[in-house]
């Protein structure tokens, strides 16, 4: 059980071994999704084009609507990413709104291709099918030394940032507690809840019933559906200019001793999102480096130590470890009973 505060911030490195894509992969899917120009592409995704045209969200006609689709197929191709491409087109309300809606056509998809999905042939095999995967590590983390008569005292010093749409940890744990601790699924997911899981960049929806941004986990989307998803997804500067997500972000970054930074590509973006704590009193800082260059590693630290300096803390960074071999699973392994004291 973890004794001390301790963040883990989420990137899409942590959700890819679940089959989501990364940031490069997803903008090569969004590209296939969009290619509508070839007789291609998602014939859901064009069926909510077509709609929101002919509800005139968008000032634009079925034409029009197809050719910006097709302008951001081709510039798939040269960018960086969806995220960067929609934030260069900042000003741009259409292709924002084409950009979120392909994002949440992939994801969405990958959830029901996923393990995690109940209506998928996999699932009877959850549990063994997730032994692998860093979840399962971080899982006995978490409720090592714990007691069944008061298991919501797991998450008394665990938050998650996560800059992933998805929602496969949402989804995951309860199930996972269910099972661990022997008690009803309904149970488990009041318990799963305790956790706090902040998304700066908003995700897919809740996976609980009775809420409002109800969508569920690998269910194919309805009608308006995916306008509606859409319009919860963030670009960087939404996410910054939301002043509730960052005073979030900021708060919990500063309320940690621990940081553990899972499939996170440092990306500065992303990293200025964290530098909205007002002071840092973290003293130890782990991190996957797994696909980094020794030198994008080296850029990783002097980015944490440089914020973590600019929260004016008082406390001493002891101890920074980004390790260029380390995936998420290998990682726990190595500082588990570090994390779980």
């Amino acid at each position: 059980m973890i004794r001390t505060p301790t963040v883990f911030v989420i990137g899409a490195g942590a959700s890819c071994e679940l089959g989501f894509p990364t940031g490069n992969d997803l903008r090569k899917q969004i590209s296939n999704s969009l290619s509508f120009d070839r007789g291609g592409g998602s014939d859901d995704l064009r069926s909510e084009l077509i709609e929101i045209v002919q509800r005139r969200v968008v000032n634009t006609d079925i034409q029009g609507i197809f050719k910006i689709a097709n302008e951001i197929k081709k510039a798939m191709g040269v960018s960086i990413s969806i995220d960067n491409y929609i934030q260069t087109h900042d000003d741009e309300s259409a292709i924002k709104l084409v950009g979120k809606m392909a994002i949440a056509d992939v994801i969405l998809k990958k959830e029901k291709e996923s393990i995690l999905c109940s209506g998928h042939a996999k699932h009877i095999n959850i549990h063994t099918n997730m032994e692998n995967r860093w979840h399962k590590r971080f899982l006995d983390i978490l409720v090592g030394g714990s007691s069944k008569g008061d298991p919501a005292k797991i998450f008394d010093n665990v938050k998650v940032i996560c800059f992933n749409y998805d929602r496969c940890i949402q989804r995951w744990l309860p199930l996972a507690l269910r099972e661990y601790y022997g008690i009803p699924l309904d149970e488990a997911v009041l318990l799963s809840r305790k956790l706090t899981i902040i998304h700066p960049y908003g995700n897919l929806g809740t996976l609980y019933q009775g809420e409002s941004s109800y969508s569920r986990f690998g269910e194919a989307y309805y009608t308006n559906q995916l306008l509606n998803i859409a319009n919860t997804l963030k670009t960087f500067s939404e996410g910054v200019a939301e002043e509730k997500v960052t005073r979030a972000v900021g708060d919990t970054i500063g309320w940690a001793r621990h940081l553990v930074f899972l499939g996170f590509s440092f990306h500065r973006m992303n990293m200025d999102i964290l530098n909205a704590a007002t002071g840092m009193n973290a003293t130890m800082v782990l991190g996957t480096g797994l696909g980094l260059s020794g030198n994008d590693i080296e850029v990783a630290k002097s980015q944490i130590r440089t914020f973590w300096k600019g929260g004016g803390s008082e406390s001493v960074l002891l101890h920074t470890d980004i390790g260029q071999n380390y995936d998420c699973r290998k990682l726990l392994e190595e500082y588990g009973r570090t994390l779980g004291q």
